[in-house]
């Protein structure tokens, strides 16, 4: 099981600093503070959520996050999924799920091509999972209905909307937000969604 994989997308290198600067070294270090980063928890449409970035180099996920609890992979084409520790979430576990590819027709490299997120920490211009789809509308009112899925079988259905110009879609399952996605500007969510969803209902 993955730890908590907000913490491990949300994680900052340290910058290295030239050998040459010398730092005093105080000599009761008992009541030094020890200052962290700030959780990286935000979500930039059409390009990174969290850490993770698209056209990010794919072997670089499992450096961040560890290896990822289920993989499903074929023709160079793979979908990844952490886990949470949670057990609030509406399916039971929050899940950070990442779409990786080629980047191109030599076929050398594989890159994120969408990334897709349920978690509320993450946040996009003050959205995030839980919200209700007028506060969604309210500061992406280009989003449109582009698929729908059941959900469970016994939940209803989600319907998927998407604002493809910007390059993030939101999930809704009666009337709350329940997962956020970002994919590249001007594409069409669906055309790798699809594959992780292949029972979803196009528009």
């Amino acid at each position: 099981m993955a730890a908590l994989f907000f913490v491990a997308l949300s994680v900052s290198c340290k910058r290295s600093e030239p050998e040459s600067i010398v730092h005093a070294i105080p000599t009761d270090t008992t009541n030094v503070p020890i200052e962290r980063p700030a959780p990286n928890t935000s979500v930039i449409a059409g390009k990174s959520i969290g850490n993770i970035e698209l056209e990010m180099d794919a072997q670089r996920l499992e450096s961040l996050l560890g290896a990822p609890d289920l993989s499903d992979s074929a023709m160079g084409k793979s979908w990844m999924t952490w886990y949470s520790d949670n057990s609030e979430a509406v399916s039971g576990k929050y899940e950070l799920n990442v779409f990786t590819a080629y980047k191109d027709d030599a076929m050398d490299e594989r890159v994120v091509r969408l990334v897709r997120v349920t978690s509320p920490e993450f946040t996009v211009d003050s959205i995030g999972t839980g919200k209700k789809m007028s506060d969604v509308t309210s500061k992406f009112p280009a989003i449109a209905n582009v698929g729908d899925y059941t959900f469970g079988k016994t939940k209803g259905f989600v319907s998927l909307y998407d604002d493809q110009d910007g390059g993030v879609a939101f999930e809704f399952l009666n009337d709350s937000c329940i997962g956020i996605i970002i994919h590249p500007r001007g594409q069409d969510v669906t055309l790798d969604y699809r594959t992780f969803r292949p029972d979803m209902t196009l528009k």
